[in-house]
């Protein structure tokens, strides 16, 4: 029987709307790399804090268990998404397992290795004991396509 973990994620931001929502959720999809370690993308509706109604958050149920390179994958992919969004004021929020919570902003600009650095804490945080060699090294860099293209 295959473990299956579920990635709440949340798109927040002045102006943020559902539409970039769907948008995130799209480009997910298409993610070559993401579709290998993901059973499905589904949606769970949430309030809207200070506001009247119900936004999606995206809830990715991974088929393995999140180590650091699935955790790279994700986040390297959503950083992309948001860097080539026409407005970048949005952040997105990656949750797992309770106690991981790691949030990439659209007008940042992160390096392979923060970007690296945020997936190996994220991956502590799931897996105590999964240690420095479960995040991928500086040369698995981003590559063309969806979910990937340079980090800066």
């Amino acid at each position: 029987m295959t473990m299956t973990a579920t990635v709440r994620i949340r798109v927040e931001g002045t102006g943020a709307t559902q539409e970039d929502i769907r948008q995130l959720r799209l480009w997910l999809e298409a993610d070559p790399e993401l579709r290998e370690v993901t059973e499905r993308i589904g949606r769970e509706p949430r309030p809207v804090d200070n506001a009247m109604g119900v936004w999606d958050d995206l809830l990715l149920h991974l088929a393995q268990r999140a180590t650091g390179a699935v955790m790279v994958l994700l986040l390297r992919s959503v950083y992309n998404h948001l860097r080539n969004r026409p407005r970048r004021d949005l952040r997105v929020t990656v949750e797992m397992a309770g106690n991981l919570r790691v949030t990439v902003e659209g007008d940042r600009t992160y390096s392979r290795g923060e970007l690296a650095e945020k997936a190996r804490l994220a991956a502590e945080a799931i897996d105590p004991g999964a240690g420095p060699g479960s995040a991928p090294g500086p040369g698995s860099g981003p590559r063309s396509g969806p979910g990937s293209g340079p980090a800066e």
